[in-house]
């Protein structure tokens, strides 16, 4: 993976983790140690890295105890009626996100297709990007 990686410009915004597959079949323990070994490997190469998921999921695949809370947060989480003010439940072990995906059904100007995420993220996390 990193050799490859390493063949394409450095990216300026972090790596995603794409963590929602329900047939993984690892415990939860075994799941906690991957992402952190991950997250070591990225990190060490160079790279930042951000998790994305929904917190249902996150909150049951990962032990009640686990330490990736520090980890920055891309939370899925679509509401019915979206409002900016009201924010989604973050999953256990976060404290907050730094971007927030509310939609899979933005139709922005321009695109034929009605099937795009609709994100916010964090100001601070703007600034920094």
């Amino acid at each position: 993976f990193l050799k490859m990686l390493k063949t394409f410009p450095k990216p300026n915004f972090p790596l995603v983790l794409d963590f929602e597959d329900e047939k993984m079949t690892l415990s939860l323990d075994e799941t906690e140690q991957w992402i952190t070994l991950f997250r070591k490997v990225i990190i060490t190469a160079g790279y930042e890295l951000i998790i994305y998921s929904y917190a249902d999921y996150l909150t049951r695949r990962l032990p009640k105890t686990h330490q990736l809370g520090q980890m920055a947060l891309w939370l899925a989480s679509y509401p019915k009626n979206f409002d900016i003010k009201v924010y989604p439940n973050n999953p256990r072990g976060w404290a907050s996100w730094i971007m927030w995906q509310y939609s899979d059904k933005g139709k922005p100007n321009g695109f034929v297709s009605s099937g795009s995420d609709l994100n916010v993220m964090t100001k601070d996390f703007f600034d920094k990007y």
